[in-house]
């Protein structure tokens, strides 16, 4: 019997959460034949390794994969799709889990609809909230306002799948040693798909822990991961022949990312010295210069955007001297 999803689960000292995320993902309504869990120690150091030992020698779906080097989720992940066999591929987070329907349910609907991707609903957990960020509307065949919706709309990797031959035609792997690391990624997918489905069912439980990669704020290193997301975003995205119909989507979701490091920047007023943190806020500036084209009156920043938030980004482009006096030392 062919596999039909691959699940791959990156897996750095996750101990705390991980044997939850193991247990929904063994008692998927799916045959265990029909899907394999590829899990990737990411070179953890805590008791992970034993706990997937102790999984994989009870549940032969599960395979354990493992990185030469620590390598970030991005690494990981990438180690489990030069592995996946599966017709269609998903991805899941150590401390999060999924719904016992999840899978079947997204592969049905995946075969029925001939979808590219196909996105369900999840539960976050931390803020009691749950949504499908696919709406209706933007379903189905694809055009560059389906495509520009899908893009701003966001959303998460671990909430879709995608079908292998369509993820492997477009050569895509993820930045290593990073947060933001699918951020281009999942833009492109979206941009890229002929057809893509939802499922209005919750099927996953983000739980957003503390301990995340994606909440890195040390300043330095979380700017230049920002830098990097959006430089990778404009790269990957505007050498599609059909960038211009889509473009007021990729360069509001840059410009979101631009005042959202800027923003970092400011709040480090009186810890860090205010010719590094002007010097940061001139880095921002020159990329986004390079990577958005328009000005901050497009449909998606105008609607979307708060009026304070693009005032911000506004004056640190012409004067970041200006815009760093205004702010008061925390």
């Amino acid at each position: 019997m062919s596999i039909k999803v691959s699940v791959i689960v990156p897996v750095y000292n996750a101990e705390k959460y991980l044997e939850e995320c193991l247990e929904s993902l063994i008692h998927q309504t799916m045959l265990p034949e029909e899907m394999e869990i590829l899990a990737v120690d990411d070179c953890s150091t805590d008791n992970s390794r034993a706990i997937l030992e102790r999984f994989a020698g009870n549940y032969p779906q599960i395979r354990i994969l493992q990185t030469p080097r620590n390598a970030g989720p991005g690494g990981a992940r990438n180690v489990g799709l030069n592995m996946a066999q599966g017709e269609y591929i998903g991805f899941v987070d150590s401390d999060d889990a999924a719904v016992a329907t999840m899978y079947e349910h997204m592969y049905d609907t995946a075969v029925k609809g001939n979808y590219d991707i196909v996105d369900t609903g999840v539960y976050y957990q931390g803020k009691d909230l749950a949504m499908v960020h696919t709406a209706d509307e933007d379903t189905e065949d694809q055009n560059d306002e389906k495509r520009s919706h899908n893009i701003v709309s966001g959303g998460y990797l671990m909430t879709r799948i995608f079908r292998r031959s369509f993820w492997e035609g477009s050569g895509l792997r993820f930045r290593e040693h990073v947060i933001l690391e699918d951020m281009e990624s999942l833009m492109y997918l979206n941009a890229t798909a002929r057809r893509i489905g939802n499922l209005k069912e919750i099927n996953y439980v983000y739980r957003n822990t503390d301990g995340s990669a994606s909440k890195e704020r040390q300043f330095e290193r979380y700017h230049g991961h920002a830098i990097r997301a959006m430089e990778a975003v404009y790269e990957r995205m505007y050498v599609l022949p059909y960038y211009r119909g889509i473009q007021d989507a990729v360069e509001y979701t840059i410009v979101q990312l631009y005042i959202y490091a800027l923003t970092n920047c400011l709040l480090q007023k009186g810890r860090v010295s205010s010719d590094i943190i002007l010097q940061r806020m001139k880095e921002l500036r020159d990329v986004k210069k390079t990577c958005v084209k328009k000005n901050y009156d497009t449909v998606y920043i105008s609607n979307k955007l708060q009026k304070a938030d693009i005032d911000i980004g506004k004056l640190n482009d012409t004067d970041p001297e200006q815009l760093l006096s205004l702010v008061k030392t925390q």
